[in-house]
Formats: structure tokens, sequence, C-alpha cells
């Protein structure tokens, strides 16, 4: 019986896929265009669109990069597309089909990438009536920054988000993966946490501090998500998976705190890409950071779709 509702999901869902439709959408920035995909389902109300914001590192609009292929943005599209939401998906800017973009490194701050999520919701905003915004892992912070004071956004979505400064959260990583190296990291952490730059990087920590990331870091050690949080006045959907072993339950509890009006779901057996996973082994959480073919928690796509029917955008 099980076996037969499967079967009758999956087939819903490919019908609702089979008449959606995708088109390029670019964001202006002052290197270039940022591209996108903006995916819509048959019955396009216009009345409400999701714009989805990418994690860390050179990852492009379906949430990939060159170490690893999960798709997890792409389906994250996908499947409230065939809930009836239209999204905007978008590369960080210099990234794969956006590489014309591209700024040198030492040039990028968050506030970089804030801009270019300002300008998605300003591009959505020409043909939607509203706007919400989902932003996962880092994108959840550089989505809260562009969702306040911003009258475009009617709504804010956080998954997988941290609820701490990324200094305090790169530091718990490195406690519990690399101890051994955990007082050299916080040395330069600190140093940056000031605002000063590390001239020497030890050789095993030039990849994550190497001069050319440092201003980033500054710019990023300098936000707390929850104080950013506290200036968002549009409701706000905290999503966290309890398998997730780069932002932990407690982040969602932090953020929530700062909210005590947003709704807070905890989805049990979900990990940091938003994929099933029963295990905290590391490298069984791996194989569904790499591939394509195991696709995101359905109840993600679900409680969106339900915040959106709660505040009658009437999308889905």
């Amino acid at each position: 019986m099980k076996s037969v509702f499967c079967g009758l999901l999956v087939l819903c869902w490919s019908l609702a896929m089979s008449k959606a439709s995708e088109r390029e959408l670019t964001i202006d920035t002052p290197t270039g265009k940022v591209y996108g995909t903006l995916m819509t389902p048959e019955q396009d109300t216009k009345r409400v669109v999701v714009l989805l914001i990418c994690g860390s590192g050179a990852t492009d609009r379906d949430g990939n990069n060159p170490q690893m292929k999960g798709n997890s943005i792409r389906y994250l599209a996908e499947d409230l597309c065939a809930k009836g939401v239209a999204s905007l998906r978008y590369d960080k800017r210099g990234i794969a089909r956006s590489v014309e973009s591209a700024m040198p490194e030492q040039d990028i701050h968050i506030s970089t990438y804030v801009k270019d999520a300002k300008g998605g919701i300003e591009a959505l905003s020409k043909d939607y009536d509203r706007v919400v915004v989902v932003g996962h892992s880092e994108g959840a912070k550089i989505g809260t920054m562009a969702s306040a004071g911003n009258s475009r956004v009617a709504g804010l979505v956080l998954l997988a988000g941290a609820g701490r400064p990324t200094d305090e959260i790169l530091k718990t990583q490195i406690r519990q993966t690399s101890p051994m190296v955990l007082e050299s990291v916080s040395s330069i952490i600190d140093t940056l946490k000031t605002g000063r730059m590390v001239e020497q990087v030890p050789q095993m920590l030039y990849a994550l501090f190497r001069p050319s990331v440092q201003s980033y870091l500054i710019s990023d050690f300098a936000v707390d998500p929850v104080e950013v949080l506290q200036g968002v006045d549009v409701p706000v959907l905290i999503i966290q998976g309890d398998k997730d072993l780069q932002i932990g339950v407690e982040d969602a509890r932090l953020l929530q705190e700062a909210r005590p009006d947003a709704e807070l779901v905890i989805i049990p057996n979900m990990n940091h890409v938003l994929k099933p996973c029963v295990s905290t082994d590391m490298a069984v959480q791996m194989e569904t950071y790499v591939k394509p073919d195991i696709r995101i928690e359905p109840l993600v796509a679900r409680e969106i779709a339900d915040l959106l029917n709660g505040y009658d955008f009437e999308c889905c």
C-alpha cells in the first residue's frame, strides 16, 4: 500500500512539473549581469514569487559548486513549482553562467551578495505582487539582511541558518572536526574579528584564511544574524534539520528567540543540504552532498507552501 501511495505522489509531481516552465532572468550588478532561472507553474497568478538564495562558496543557482553537485536548490525550486509556487534561483556573482560579473576576491564583502539579493527582489517586484525570500545556510543571513526594512519583501524563510556570528560557528566546527588546529584558527579568527588582516597564515590553513578572502571574513564576522533578524518585520519561517552537522538545532532556537512570533519547524533526519539522512556519520552525510539523484526532504517545500497559504497569497 505504501509503495502505491509513493507511486501516486511521484506521478502527481511528474504531471505538475511537465507543465512548468523556465526562463532566464538577469540581475544587473556593477560588475556585470548575474543570471538566474525563473521557474513558474502552469497557473502562475503573479501574486507571489519566492527568491531562493544559495549558501556559501562558489555556488551556482542549483546549489552546486565544483566539489559538490547535489542540486539542493534546484530540487527546492522544482518542489515549490509542483505546489504552484514560482521561484527565482540565481548564481552567486562571478560563478557559472554569471562568470562575466566576477570581481577580485579581495573586493568581495557580504554586502556584495546582499546587494545582489536586493537586485533579485527588485527584478521580481516588477512582475509579482509579493516576494518571499528563502535563504539557505549563508543565504539565510544574506536573505535576512536583504529583507530588513525592505518594503518589497512579504515573508522570510530561513533554511539551516546560523543563529550566531560566523566566527563562532567556525570555532565550533573546527572544535568538532579538527581540534588540533583550534588554537591557531582561534587566533586568526579573533584578529579578523577586530577588523585587522592576518599577514602570516599557516600553510595548512591558507585555503580558509588566504589574504584575498580575509576582507570578506571581516565583513561577515561583523554581522550578528539575531540582531539583523530583529529588524525584519515580515512573517518568518525557520526550518532546521536535526541531522545537520554544520548548523545545529540550537541555532534555529536562537533565531526564534529573536523573533518569538516566527514559526520554527524541526525536520527529523534532514541534514544541512536539506536531504534525508538518518546518520550523523560524516562519510554517510557526504554521499547526500555529492549525489544529484538524491532529492531533498519534501517537507521543506510543503512548509514554505503552507506559509504562503497561511498569509493568503493564493498561490498553492
